[in-house]
């Protein structure tokens, strides 16, 4: 099926049919999908007894019959078929890939936890081909676009996460927040933190600091892998966030705490190098360009960080000698963005 995005289509589970605006349960989606299987399966079934049966079969006058050279008509036959194809809005695809990793409990049964995993993590790939190669979006249409998209499902994601931490049987699992801080991290959109959107109960999901400080809160989690992809996720957060947010030190000194906390993690190499990915995200924000050469969002992005200079400089020397290579190489990128500040 062709997928399209629209602005308009958030409601769709194919492109006009308003699906989630109807509430339509699970439950009605799956009974609609068995129908289609059950017909299916009829027709296999129907043609298998046609096959089995040849006797009423020909093939003696066969080779009268000439091959007419190709022509238009071929052509026009197939375009007409393929004008019946319904378009799949990407948005409501991802609602209903979102709706599968994010099952209640009470729906689990035995060996349905991998299936829920590979859910939310497909789910991050998807939102991830939002992005052009070089990082940034294609147009200003899909910088809207995953803007929308955000408000739709990062509500979904931040209150799962929220519950997953609770002490009780029907907890989220560690592996599917890991899964769904993935998803956040993937669905962040550019300039998040601009003013005009509104504010959702006591937590603005549009507020960087709101969501940083969530982020850090969960870098001391006893699963390794939700402190790596909490940490990731702040580094994706830092990358995309308005700059004003970058311009004040209490961002700053959240981000180093962060990343300071996760690179005293001597056992899982991978949340040491998570917490170097976000020091990366921060001096990165300054750009590669000299001083006098730098725009004035860049220069106060620098002047905030300036008083951090040493500390991330003695954390960037620490992390050179450490055992794992990919983390002596996300040190080295460090390093070698900073050489020209003063």
């Amino acid at each position: 099926f062709p997928i399209v995005l629209k602005i308009d289509s958030y409601d769709d589970l194919f492109d006009g049919d308003g699906w989630f605006a109807l509430n339509h349960s699970e439950a009605d989606y799956l009974q609609d999908a068995d129908c289609d299987v059950d017909e299916v399966k009829q027709l296999v079934a129907n043609d298998d007894e046609y096959n089995g049966d040849e006797s009423g079969l020909n093939l003696t006058d066969e080779n009268e019959f000439e091959e007419e050279p190709d022509s238009g008509a071929t052509f026009v036959k197939l375009s007409s078929m393929n004008t019946g194809v319904q378009s799949i809005s990407f948005s409501g695809f991802c609602r209903l890939i979102l709706d599968q990793g994010l099952k209640s409990p009470s729906q689990d049964t035995e060996g349905i936890l991998p299936y829920r995993a590979a859910a939310l993590s497909n789910l991050s790939n998807l939102l991830q081909s939002l992005v052009s190669a070089n990082g940034r979006f294609v147009s200003d249409y899909m910088i809207v676009y995953k803007r929308n998209l955000y408000h739709q499902l990062a509500p979904r994601l931040f209150s799962s996460i929220s519950d997953g931490q609770s002490k009780n049987d029907k907890s989220m699992p560690p592996l599917l927040v890991a899964n769904a801080l993935e998803c956040l991290a993937s669905l962040i959109y550019d300039s998040i933190g601009d003013p005009g959107l509104s504010k959702e109960q006591n937590f603005n999901y549009s507020d960087p600091m709101d969501c940083l400080n969530f982020f850090v809160g969960l870098s001391g989690n006893s699963a390794w892998t939700i402190r790596q992809m909490s940490t990731l996720a702040a580094s994706s957060l830092v990358a995309k966030m308005a700059t004003k947010y970058l311009q004040k030190n209490e961002a700053i000194k959240v981000c180093l705490d962060c990343a300071t906390k996760a690179l005293k993690d001597r056992k899982f190499w991978k949340v040491r190098q998570a917490g170097l990915d976000l020091i990366l995200s921060l001096v990165s924000r300054v750009g590669k360009q000299r001083v006098s050469e730098a725009d004035s969002e860049n220069r106060l992005i620098m002047e905030s960080i300036l008083p951090y200079k040493e500390k991330i400089l003695h954390i960037t020397r620490a992390s050179l000698l450490d055992s794992e290579a990919h983390v002596t190489a996300t040190a080295s990128k460090i390093s070698l963005a900073m050489t020209w500040w003063p």
